[in-house]
């Protein structure tokens, strides 16, 4: 995606004399430029979406204009969309283009202090076992030590955190807040990271077990306000995870744009993956969700299930076509 905002003549000259004079280019591995990149992602394994905001803080001398090459794919699996950038102060110039195939985001800047990119993702954590969920943060582009990195990931609900570095490295938290799981780093590492949904073994004692008796009713009005402004909320949110997930998950559109290809002949599940490329679970679970949505139907045919479009998922096929 290419994006302008702000770009004026004078800055446009300056990109054309840069082509021919030749632009410093600000790298992770020098300090010119970038002072410092936090990554801040919120999402549910469960749901297998969510959100990233990139900041990066910029060092640049009025009028100076920055050439950066930033890594925003930084978990392995993970599918990226990017749909909104800020910068500050506003009156400063930006030109943004990020690549889904390298994961790398190329940013011009010229006046600006801070630039803010934000991304729809998916597929950040592969589902190993029922309730178990693994996750790779590579953060060794960062590790001349001349930027600054930071990590915070907000993961919907309780999990046990098992973290493993390479190479060994300490700068990384784990905490727990109401339904809630945080997870920081900040040292230059690859972070293999395994979550675990935890099982209470434990029988409640007959004195728990009268006062949940009681407090039930409260819980369970409690636990359906909740669901409501829940609901509310993902209808006006900025993310609207649910409704970006077909037109702009590239795993989505990846899916529907091979059925449609194969007409209605339809597709296993097994064909999908050999010929996207894409994890089978991550698969498995976009078709769930398309299923869920009218975008596909699976009939059995033979010895195999077959998937195909529904009108609705034509339609959105013909959309994503006219769209690349």
């Amino acid at each position: 995606m290419f994006t302008w905002r702000g770009l004026n003549p004078y800055l446009l000259l300056l990109l054309v004399l840069c082509m021919l004079t030749g632009l410093t280019h600000v790298v992770l591995g020098t300090q010119q430029g970038v002072e410092s990149v936090e990554y801040v992602v919120f999402y549910d394994p469960i749901e297998g979406t969510g959100v990233l905001r990139v900041s990066i803080t910029m060092s640049l001398a009025p009028g100076e204009i920055g050439n950066v090459d930033l890594p925003v794919k930084i978990f392995s699996d993970a599918s990226l969309y990017f749909f909104n950038y800020t910068m500050d102060p506003p009156t400063g110039s930006l030109v943004v283009n990020y690549d889904d195939d390298t994961g790398i985001a190329s940013l011009l800047v010229s006046n600006a202090s801070t630039v803010t990119l934000y991304f729809t993702v998916s597929n950040l954590t592969e589902e190993a076992s029922i309730g178990s969920y693994t996750a790779t943060l590579d953060l060794l582009d960062y590790t001349s030590g001349a930027v600054n990195v930071s990590v915070e990931i907000y993961l919907t609900g309780i999990y046990d955190v098992i973290i493993d570095s390479y190479p060994r490295v300490s700068g990384y938290s784990i905490q727990t807040l109401t339904n809630t799981t945080v997870i920081r780093a900040y040292d230059p590492a690859i972070y293999f990271i395994v979550l675990k949904i935890p099982v209470n073994t434990v029988p409640p004692s007959s004195t728990q077990f009268n006062l949940l008796n009681l407090l039930f009713p409260l819980l369970l009005i409690t636990v359906v306000a909740a669901v409501i402004i829940v609901l509310r909320w993902r209808r006006t949110s900025i993310g609207r995870i649910e409704k970006v997930n077909v037109l702009n998950d590239p795993v989505s559109r990846s899916i529907i744009r091979a059925l449609g290809e194969a007409g209605d002949a339809g597709l296993t599940q097994a064909e999908i993956t050999n010929r996207t490329g894409i994890p089978k679970s991550s698969v498995s679970r976009r078709i769930r969700r398309l299923e869920e949505e009218g975008f596909i139907t699976v009939a059995r045919t033979g010895k195999y299930n077959y998937l195909r479009l529904t009108d609705k998922g034509k339609e959105a096929y013909r959309r994503i076509v006219e769209k690349k």
